[in-house]
């Protein structure tokens, strides 16, 4: 399941879908849709849920699927996930860095055919103001993966052509992700979302504390995947006193609400 949070008018959208709709007795539900087939794939399902100020959140299976019934474009092919088949190559694309204050993120590759690894960045500026607000953020990760795709060819090579390529790319589910699938899908290639594991996930979380660790010279990082509810707040508590004391603006994710909402330089 992916999370992200949704506006009053995003969920008028989705009223109007006329999707399925499944009641729940929970006060902080404020809508449950399934897939109906065809506006929707009917594996597919998003809840919206709502807090004591009343702020929207989506959780959902496949946050591309949501994008793309947003755009009004439901019945857009590349939506539909294409049906499992077994592929000579497989390349794994998952990404780190989403909730972490500090920095951009990171874009990784896995290479079934020779057990490669290869990194990009999205970097810190794209999460600022005013290139947050655009989500241009989606279309920089996307132009990485082509940018990596293009070195596993060859040295200053086009992506691959779907044509003559035989292999299935697996790509993590998240929102900073759909912009990924989309790309991948509209150049026709065969693109399931999913959960990815190991080797990528471990190489992609030791580059992400190195990257840290390398732009801050500080031991600030942490995995927010690897700690309990409990602990993330303190964490993050600390990431922002070491923001504060350091003056390190410029090295920060200030297009999130929580930046916004403090008067920093």
């Amino acid at each position: 399941m992916a999370t992200q949070p949704i506006t009053q008018t995003q969920l008028e959208m989705l009223r109007k879908l006329g999707l399925p709709e499944v009641k729940e007795n929970n006060q902080w539900l404020v809508l449950h849709l399934k897939g109906d087939g065809e506006k929707a794939p009917q594996s597919w399902n998003a809840k919206i849920y709502t807090n004591s100020t009343g702020k929207l959140k989506l959780v959902t299976t496949d946050t591309a699927i949501f994008a793309t019934l947003l755009d009004g474009r439901q019945h857009a092919q590349w939506m539909t996930p294409p049906a499992k088949f077994e592929a000579e190559r497989v390349i794994s694309i998952d990404d780190s860095g989403w909730g972490f204050p500090l920095l951009g993120t990171l874009i990784g590759l896995h290479d079934s055919q020779n057990n490669s690894i290869h990194i990009g960045e999205v970097p810190v500026k794209y999460y600022q103001p005013p290139s947050f607000e655009r989500k241009d953020y989606l279309h920089i990760a996307a132009h990485q993966v082509v940018r990596l795709l293009g070195e596993l060819q060859h040295p200053n090579a086009d992506i691959f052509d779907p044509r003559t390529v035989d292999v299935l790319f697996k790509v993590c589910t998240g929102y900073v992700n759909t912009g990924i699938v989309r790309e991948l899908r509209e150049r026709g290639f065969k693109v399931e979302i999913c959960a990815i594991g190991e080797p990528l996930q471990s190489a992609l979380e030791t580059a992400h504390m190195n990257y840290i660790r390398e732009k801050t010279r500080a031991d600030i990082y942490y995995d927010p995947k690897e700690l309990d509810k409990a602990e993330i707040p303190k964490k993050f508590g600390e990431a922002v006193r070491w923001i504060e004391k350091n003056n390190a603006w410029s090295l920060t994710k200030t297009g999130w609400n929580y930046f916004k909402a403090r008067n920093h330089p």
